[in-house]
Parts: structure tokens; C-alpha cells; sequence
């Protein structure tokens, strides 16, 4: 047998630990104990390196690996909840949050299948009731507020949102793309409140927080979004993530921000 120091491979590795075992059975429950701990570390591992793991596979197998291990860690351990959810939906929240690959809604709020009415578009903007070419949102938000009957509407933006300093940095004489522009001309009303004395970012920070309360204002010209504001039977909520400082603020209308 080979000395421990030259010991190279996975195999003569396991050999080495069978024998030890072998020749003092009393060994045993400190294997086990450590065989697990180890196991622990492992899928602790892959689980980190996951994310740089999967930029190597194709698209096809990163779907397939991604659902399966959805399948198996999740889907098949809730039979109960996917069972009460192949009978309908009932979520109190509904979510408006930017369409950035860094800022998933549910996985920043821990949210399960069925809490939330989630909607997605370029920095979570909402317009006006009424305002002309965006059909898509106002028809989420009607079936979200009149038939899923939603307690709760949340408004989420975002730090580095592009969106936002597309809106605070570019002409808006000029002509400079087919859509976004006429998207983000919603929050306009951002630039009445920005200091333009402060750098970039930082106008960049305000403005994201501000668009949010462009959007919460917006919500309450839709009468039916009014009147169950008024009712207390809706209550509208707005909330800025930052990957940079892994923090969240949150605040409803008129209210001070706090931090989480």
C-alpha cells in the first residue's frame, strides 16, 4: 500500500480508507461521521460553483439540468402544494419588477409558486391609465386587481438599472432606439426631481427609487386601482434592491424608506 503523502488518485484514496476500517471495525462511527461531513462540503461545492458550471453547457442541457434539479429538489418534495396549485391561483402580491437577469423577484423575496402575480418589463415602469401603446401592463394589472383580486401591489427598481440611466443620460430629441425610448419617457417625471449636481451614479441611485414612486403614483389613475386603494381592499408598496450592497429598502406611499 502506498504511503498517505503519495496518494494521488480517488481510488487510492478509498482503498487506503477500507483498509483502515478493515483492520479496526472500532473506526467506524468516526468514518461515517466524517464520510458526511464531507458529503456536506461536496454539495456545498456544487452548489456555489453551479452558476460558473452551467456557462459551459449547452443551452439545451443547462435547460435540462436546471429543471431536473427543480424536478427533484422541489416539485417532487411538494405534492401538496402542487396538487392546491393545478386548482387555480390565489396570490396576494402582485409584483412589477425590472426585466435584469440580476434581480429575479421571487428568488430576492423567497417567494413560492403562488404567491405572487409577477410582472416584468424594462425598470418595472407602469403607466398611466389610458396612456397610448402599452396595453400589455394595463391588462396584467386588470387581471391581477379584478379577477385574481390581489391585496397587495409592489413596485420594485433596482441598483445599476439600465433603464434608468438610459432615461437621465440620453437626448430625448434624439432618436436613438425603435422602443425603449418611448418606454422609459413613463418616468420622465424623474428628471423635475434630480440634482444635477451630483455625479452620475448617484443621480443614477436617486433616479431608480424616484421612478418607483412614478409608477405608484400612476397605479392610482386606474379608477379601479382608486377605489380599492380607498377601500382597503389594496394596498400599494415600493421597494429598491441593491446587488452592490446586498441590501433592500422598502416604503408605501408617502412613508419614509427602510432599510433591510
Amino acid at each position: 500500500m502506498a504511503p498517505v503523502s503519495t496518494i494521488e488518485t480517488f481510488e487510492e484514496a478509498q482503498e487506503i480508507f477500507l483498509q483502515k476500517i478493515k483492520e479496526d471495525p472500532r473506526l467506524k462511527p468516526v468514518a461515517a461521521k466524517k464520510l458526511l461531513d464531507l458529503a456536506k462540503e461536496l454539495d456545498a461545492s456544487t452548489e456555489e460553483n453551479l452558476g460558473d458550471l452551467s456557462l459551459q453547457l449547452p443551452a439545451e442541457e443547462r435547460i435540462k439540468q436546471g429543471f431536473l434539479k427543480f424536478k427533484n429538489n422541489f416539485w417532487l418534495k411538494n405534492p401538496q402544494l402542487y396538487e392546491k396549485l393545478s386548482a387555480g391561483q390565489s396570490p396576494k402580491f402582485m409584483i412589477f419588477a425590472c426585466s435584469d437577469s440580476r434581480v429575479c423577484p421571487t428568488t430576492i423575496l423567497g417567494l413560492q409558486p403562488g404567491e405572487a402575480f409577477v410582472v416584468r418589463n424594462i425598470a418595472s415602469m407602469i403607466p398611466a391609465c389610458g396612456e397610448a401603446g402599452f396595453p400589455s401592463t394595463s391588462a396584467a394589472l386588470e387581471y391581477g386587481v379584478l379577477h385574481l383580486k390581489v391585496e397587495h401591489i409592489l413596485v420594485i427598481g433596482h441598483s445599476r438599472c439600465g433603464g434608468i440611466k438610459a432615461l437621465l443620460t440620453t437626448d430625448p430629441e434624439k432618436k436613438w432606439s425603435d422602443y425603449i425610448q418611448d418606454w422609459i419617457k413613463i418616468s420622465t417625471p424623474v428628471h423635475s426631481n434630480q440634482n444635477h449636481s451630483h455625479d452620475i451614479d448617484e443621480r443614477c441611485s436617486c433616479g431608480e427609487k424616484e421612478s418607483v414612486n412614478v409608477s405608484l403614483s400612476n397605479l392610482m389613475t386606474f379608477p379601479w386601482i382608486k377605489s380599492a386603494v380607498e377601500e382597503k381592499k389594496l394596498a400599494l408598496h415600493g421597494g429598491h434592491y441593491s446587488f452592490v450592497t446586498g441590501t433592500f429598502q422598502y416604503w408605501t406611499p408617502g412613508s419614509d424608506k427602510v432599510d433591510f
